[in-house]
């Protein structure tokens, strides 16, 4: 551990780091065995961290619990936490990994629109440019934000004309819910030629604080790289983790790979 680290600040903010949204309350032992941190120490760190305001003790249980400190430090960061500039390292780190096109997506009404993107090197690539808007029934980008949507608002696009792209795009609302069922259940989505003839791609959600799907990260390449596909595919995945992360998301994503 480097000099310049104060180890009692260390283990404090990694006691704080064990408490999630299925262990909201801990008692000591608990948490020792998370922290791999003799009783006594967690106890010492544990009560300066209750008197401090950082933890509370729930009365009921003898167990503790974040307390509200946390939170009024938390909404001084909010303000300042904006998707794009979250996003833009994540994403231009995707592209330079996988050498592949690689973009972030929002829904705007009703539409998938591009808000980053940053393009492959190669010289047979494809191109996503920033500002870019494509129905929601067509392709792995646009289906990761359709699959997520309200179910009222899901149904509204069902309902309506599902316009064909390419021979490849699905235009049955009937056949289409369940390949979004599918996108629910795997936590991705994946497509080949059915928004651009000759482009495959594959998309995963991103979450927010509140566990709402508020965008997409996408990589696509020419179906001659289809075969990346499964390597590509753990990248956007830890891409899309990543994002969800850093915009205060807490939920457990499923492995895709």
């Amino acid at each position: 551990m480097s000099r310049n680290i104060v180890n009692s600040v260390a283990k404090s903010l990694a006691i704080l780091e064990v408490f999630e949204d299925t262990r909201p309350e801990l008692g000591i032992a608990e948490i020792a065995a998370l922290v791999k941190l003799p009783r006594p120490t967690v106890s010492r760190l544990v009560n300066t961290l209750a008197y401090t305001g950082y933890l509370e003790k729930n009365p009921s249980s003898g167990k503790y619990r974040l307390g509200i400190k946390l939170f009024h430090l938390g909404t001084l960061v909010e303000p300042r936490v904006d998707l794009a500039q979250v996003a833009a390292p994540v994403i231009r780190r995707l592209r330079d990994e996988t050498g592949e096109t690689s973009y972030l997506d929002v829904l705007q009404e009703g539409n998938r629109v591009c808000i980053l993107s940053f393009e492959s090197n190669k010289s047979l690539r494809t191109i996503v440019p920033v500002g870019q808007r494509s129905p929601l029934h067509a392709g792995a980008d646009s289906r990761v934000l359709l699959a997520f949507m309200e179910p009222y608002e899901l149904e509204q696009v069902l309902a309506g004309e599902l316009t064909p792209f390419t021979s490849r795009t699905i235009t049955c609302p009937l056949a289409l819910s369940k390949v979004l069922a599918k996108v629910r259940e795997d936590g991705y989505a994946i497509s080949f030629g059915e928004s651009v003839a000759g482009v495959v791609a594959v998309a995963f959600p991103v979450w927010d604080k509140e566990n709402k799907v508020i965008a997409g990260v996408a990589v696509s390449c020419p179906e001659q790289r289809a075969d990346k596909l499964p390597e590509y595919l753990k990248k956007v995945r830890l891409a899309a983790e990543d994002i969800s992360r850093q915009l205060g998301c807490r939920r457990k994503t499923r492995q895709s790979t």
